[in-house]
């Protein structure tokens, strides 16, 4: 019976969550990449900089003083081997590590390196200089966590694997077809997300110098760096959307920082969205959306029923595609809530299209003076499209 029932799911996704193929999901794309040899890179980044206040007693003597660190990375040129490189002005992505060194080096928090993904899109490209935009998402490791005996003045982050976001701007120079050399500002975030109290994150800013080298093609026939293969699309019909996303996370707070840390409340967000996709990178919308949080019985003094952890909200949305990648950032309002939540809110999340229909959505919901409320963990469906 269940095999049936898997055979018969699967039938009609292929068959009917399918629909006709975009540039997005373009099956040529195989027949096309398969003449092309992969381009690679390899970058050193040099940063210094300084966190930013954390509000916590215990990291002043840190705060006051530099931060270094190094990373590496290897990633793959998008000139154009796929045709939605060409819509993103030929980007280039790939993974990295980096390495941080807070002074003194013997100090509370620690010296963390990090694992991560990243994407860079060119803002601006001349013959020989482009100004580009960078992100990196990933992990951070090493963390000396706080413990109430052991690092009790840690109190801005609460475990040792925490998520790493950064956002860059860099301006480089191409100083041979091999060689290009880089620089710009960088802001980097630190937290898990309020899944281990406390959680105040470690936020570090910066100046960027890169040095970036150009591997040789696998195909030796292959000039050392190609120029970039032109694609125009059909002209892109704007549609209406109507899809819905249910999400699940789960928190910690402070008031058990010193009882029970290990102590967990779930929380669930469910969403409905009607969205105009204007371009093949990017839609617009607004939603509605229902939340419930069983760490508000915190807040609220005596036993709370279930009416006093759910409340409303609404938000505008707006997601930028990158292929079968979304960013997405949707800035809310709550209606009447309990606790500390506040009036506003903003969903930051990356969306990745399973089918035309089908997604998955993860990220983080900040509140009040931007911080973590909750990590969602999302599955979404849309489910209904028509011509603009």
């Amino acid at each position: 019976m269940l095999h049936r029932l898997f055979l018969f799911t699967v039938i009609w996704i292929t068959s009917y969550v399918l629909p006709a193929q975009d540039v997005f999901f373009n099956a040529t794309d195989t027949a096309r990449q398969a003449g092309f040899p992969h381009y690679g890179f390899l970058e050193v980044h040099l940063q210094t900089g300084k966190l930013i206040n954390s509000g916590t007693e215990g990291l002043r003597y840190i705060e006051q003083n530099p931060v270094y660190s190094a990373d590496i990375r290897y990633g793959l040129t998008g000139y154009g081997r796929k045709k939605w490189h060409a819509l993103h002005r030929y980007p280039s992505f790939g993974i990295g590590a980096g390495f941080y060194q807070f002074r003194p080096s013997h100090n509370i928090l620690g010296n963390p390196w990090s694992t991560y993904v990243f994407y860079r899109e060119p803002l601006r490209a001349g013959l020989r200089s482009m100004l580009a935009y960078d992100i990196s998402v990933g992990l951070s490791y090493g963390w000396k966590a706080y413990d109430s005996i052991a690092n009790p003045e840690q109190k801005a982050i609460g475990s040792p694997v925490n998520v790493m976001v950064s956002l860059g701007l860099r301006y480089d120079i191409t100083v041979s077809d091999r060689v290009s050399i880089g620089v710009g500002p960088t802001i980097s975030h630190f937290s898990n997300g309020r899944t281990r109290t406390p959680n105040r994150g470690v936020n570090l800013y910066g100046i960027q110098a890169t040095v970036r080298y150009n591997l040789p093609a696998h195909k030796k026939s292959w000039p050392a760096f190609p120029e970039a293969i032109p694609y125009t699309p059909a002209p892109f019909q704007p549609r209406w959307e109507l899809y819905a996303v249910g999400g699940l996370g789960f928190v910690t707070t402070f008031n058990d920082i010193n009882t029970n840390r290990d102590r967990f409340y779930w929380t669930t967000a469910i969403s409905v969205d009607i969205a105009r996709q204007y371009s093949y990178t990017g839609r617009y919308g607004a939603g509605l959306d229902w939340f419930t949080d069983g760490s508000i019985r915190q807040d609220v003094k005596g036993d709370a029923p279930f009416g006093k952890l759910q409340w409303w909200g609404v938000h505008v949305s707006h997601e930028y595609l990158i292929h079968r990648w979304s960013i997405v950032t949707q800035p809310g309002l709550y209606f009447h809530t309990s606790g500390d939540k506040g009036v506003w809110f903003c969903r930051v999340a990356l969306r990745y299209d399973l089918t035309p229909r089908l997604f998955l959505r993860g990220g983080v919901r900040i509140y009040k003076t931007f911080r973590s409320d909750s990590i969602e963990g999302s599955i979404g469906y849309t489910f209904w499209r028509r011509p603009a």
